[in-house]
């Protein structure tokens, strides 16, 4: 590993540069302080960062990049995540899922794999009033912050985002909408667009009979035509309903 400069705000940081390494089985429990890494070629295999249920125990990554890395079966948990650059990240045996962390800054582009972010914590004992500290620490974030995740330049197998408003995010307009509550909030609105792919309606039903304000619809793009085609002509649809708004999640980033 080398030291490499880092283009960033004020004096450049030295950035430790990782190449070609296999992490296997490293766990985290919350209060690690991960920062200035550029991890390039590398495989995560069974590692867990901040499996917390202390929300004044998540770790926090702050200025680290991976370039062409791969998941075999890692997870993060409640863990702050700064100013991260990911440029491909395959996870060709399982989805890479994301629990309750806060994201602010993170850029996801190239290949990416299955990935879905939750609110919830990685903890299948959390009391109500646990997961209520995450939550209200999750809104006041986001409420601070200008812009928290770009996933303009991505191209997934799949992507599911929970808890990062909308207007926090950076979008392809072609690929990736936004549906609000004030703009589709009755299940009939759905039954007047026959022309919907199965899998989109049903996560907008479910999107109407929940409680979250916004959706982020995501076009598989990586995946092969019969699959990608389908949703990207749903999203066409419901953008020429009105269903979807254009205003947000366009270029957020300053």
């Amino acid at each position: 590993m080398r030291a490499i400069p880092c283009q960033g705000r004020g004096y450049p940081r030295p950035v430790r540069e990782i190449r070609d390494q296999l992490f296997r089985l490293k766990t985290d429990r919350g209060g690690l302080v991960v920062e200035d890494l550029s991890f390039h070629n590398c495989t995560f295999d069974n590692c867990r960062l901040s499996l917390t249920n202390d929300p004044t125990q998540m770790s926090q990554v702050r200025r680290v990049s991976f370039t062409n890395c791969v998941n075999l079966v890692s997870a993060v948990g409640p863990a702050y995540l700064d100013e991260i650059h990911v440029d491909g990240f395959l996870s060709p045996s399982d989805l890479t899922i994301v629990w309750g962390a806060l994201f602010r800054h993170v850029v996801l582009r190239g290949d990416i794999g299955s990935l879905k972010i939750n609110t919830a914590i990685h903890d299948p004992h959390v009391t109500p009033e646990r997961q209520r500290e995450f939550d209200e620490l999750r809104e006041a974030h986001y409420a601070a912050i200008d812009w928290a995740l770009d996933i303009s330049q991505a191209r997934t197998l799949t992507m599911e985002i929970r808890g990062i408003p909308a207007s926090r995010m950076v979008l392809d307009p072609q690929t990736q909408v936004v549906v609000t509550r004030q703009r589709l909030h009755d299940l009939r609105q759905l039954d007047a667009l026959p022309d919907l792919d199965d899998t989109t309606r049903f996560t907008l039903r479910m999107f109407v009979n929940g409680s979250q304000p916004d959706l982020v619809l995501v076009a598989p793009t990586r995946r092969a035509a019969k699959y990608r085609k389908p949703v990207l002509n749903s999203i066409a649809v419901l953008r020429d309903a009105g269903l979807t708004d254009p205003d947000i999640g366009a270029t957020n980033q300053p």
